[in-house]
């Protein structure tokens, strides 16, 4: 039997891993999700590879929280329509997204 592999609908750090130049426009508001890891803040977002837009959602860390509050304000309502350049980052084995700045 053959199988084909399946993309995820979140984005991770690990598929961003070595891409420079990587975009994420906010198209949601951030609410807290129930997850399997606990309530984590998500968005729905479109990730800028090159020109090229996808849609995928996010699950924020609190670093990157941080930076949108004091980038954006406090109400994550007015998050919606920004975009930040991202990176990876090693942290604890895992590869994190973290926010570069704004763009």
């Amino acid at each position: 039997m053959e199988f084909e592999k399946q993309e995820s609908e979140f984005i991770s750090g690990k598929s961003l891993k070595g891409i420079d130049g990587v975009l994420f426009e906010i198209i949601s508001e951030v609410k807290n999700e129930t997850s399997e890891f606990g309530v984590k803040p998500r968005c729905s977002i479109a990730v800028v590879i090159g020109g090229v837009k996808s849609a995928k959602k996010w699950t924020l860390n609190q670093q990157n929280v941080n930076f949108l509050i004091d980038t954006f304000g406090k109400e994550s309502t007015g998050w919606v329509g920004k975009t930040v350049g991202v990176f990876t980052e090693e942290v604890k084995g895992n590869t994190a997204i973290r926010i570069r700045g704004t763009a």
